[in-house]
């Protein structure tokens, strides 16, 4: 990959009858809420006190239940995302991505999500992954590798420095590590730092652009197939995700990401590679787009409470993630795939988004919550550290600030 990591893009989802080794060296930008949403199309409550939300800037919906809505609001309009930084050498220069328009409501198509495209191989190694990510207590880590601050934001860990997030990772009682690309060497770092800890990893292909798509892809699996081929093996890799909301962030369409997906599973189970593949994706975007789910071995998500249009108290994080997971086992058939929540997470500083308060104690409630949660054996906590280097023009404080280790290992 040549290119920054991680542009969110907000997808807008309005639900109608169902609720919805060479280095490179430059980091990447992740964004998430913009400064609009969708608008929610009706608000109710459960009897546990959980709010309901049945249509969301972020594509996802709090309930499964299907009243009949009370109320619909307008929606605001999306604001355009923030710049991306680009790479290609030690210096960025921001890209302003496209994003793409909002469908208008979940198309009533059914897949049989039963079928699985890959090889019984692969069907073994989910087993694998299912117990890589409970073995703690049903929990992982994103991770990412940038340092620097604000417009100095292309510095790169050491291998030191990686070594040493990585042990503070296990020591808070976490086996498996996230990451989602290959540049600043981190899959190379990433990758021997966990094998000597006894770590596993999710590993990740980012699409920088829709331009940039294809040869992201191509770049990245180089690397890939190059680093484990020298290994003699793909051993501690428990999941590959391709592309990191790609179709919400406008860098490929539904068609495009399962060429993508279909590529990649040749192109690494050419290297020896036999586990499981995925995307992860809003939820509204599998709810869209429901003929992905037969591209993929696992289910993979990102939801996060925070980024509701309905207020979600920290609280009720927890019951939240269970009723997108559900929705999300729904968009595709009722498949009985693995499902992991690729992000999740709750800031501790910024501007308050809906009511929704960005505060040490509402991400310790928020995480506790989601801990306590039938999904949590399958959830990825976003992030390690706070992301200082994503300060810049256009950024939401609260973006810089997701950094949630210290909420673990008291």
């Amino acid at each position: 990959m040549k290119g920054a990591i991680f542009g969110f893009a907000a997808a807008a989802l309005l639900i109608s009858a169902t609720a919805s080794g060479h280095e490179h060296k430059l980091a990447h930008a992740k964004f998430h809420k913009r400064d609009a949403g969708s608008g929610d199309v009706s608000t109710s409550s459960l009897e546990d006190g959980c709010h309901v939300v049945w249509s969301t800037w972020y594509g996802e919906a709090s309930s499964v239940q299907e009243p009949a809505p009370s109320s619909t609001p307008d929606a605001p309009s999306q604001a355009p995302p923030p710049a991306v930084p680009t790479s290609a050498s030690s210096s960025a220069a921001p890209v302003q991505p496209s994003p793409t328009a909002p469908p208008a409501s979940t198309p009533s198509v059914k897949v049989d999500a039963s079928s699985n495209s890959s090889s019984s191989n692969s069907a073994a190694h989910v087993n694998v992954l299912n117990k890589a990510i409970s073995s703690n207590g049903a929990m992982g880590m994103t991770y990412s590798p940038y340092s620097g601050t604000g417009n100095d934001n292309t510095g790169c860990k050491t291998p030191d420095q990686v070594t040493s997030d990585m042990q503070a990772i296990q020591a808070a009682g976490f086996n498996t590590v996230r990451i989602y690309a290959t540049n600043c060497d981190q899959l190379v770092n990433v990758a021997e730092a966990t094998k000597s800890l006894g770590m596993s990893m999710i590993l990740g292909v980012y699409f920088n652009s829709a331009s940039s798509a294809q040869q992201d892809l191509d770049d990245q699996l180089k690397d890939i197939n190059s680093y484990f081929q020298s290994q003699g093996g793909y051993g501690g890799v428990d999941l590959i995700t391709i592309g990191n909301e790609a179709i919400s962030s406008g860098f490929a369409s539904a068609d495009q990401l399962s060429d993508h997906l279909a590529q990649a599973r040749s192109s690494l189970s050419g290297s020896g590679y036999q586990g499981p593949i995925s995307t992860a994706l809003i939820v509204g975007d599998w709810q869209q787009n429901p003929s992905l789910c037969s591209d993929v071995d696992v289910l993979a998500s990102n939801i996060h409470p925070f980024f509701s249009d309905n207020t979600v108290q920290p609280s009720d994080s927890g019951p939240y993630l269970d009723s997108q997971v559900e929705l999300l086992q729904k968009a595709c058939g009722g498949s009985n795939k693995p499902v992991v929540v690729t992000e999740a997470g709750w800031p501790t500083q910024g501007s308050a988004n809906n009511g929704m308060v960005p505060s040490p104690s509402n991400q310790q409630a928020a995480i506790k919550s989601m801990r306590g949660s039938q999904s949590a054996k399958g959830i990825m906590f976003f992030s390690n550290s706070d992301d200082l280097w994503k300060a810049g023009s256009g950024v939401q404080t609260y973006e810089l600030h997701f950094g949630c280790l210290a909420q673990f290992g008291q």
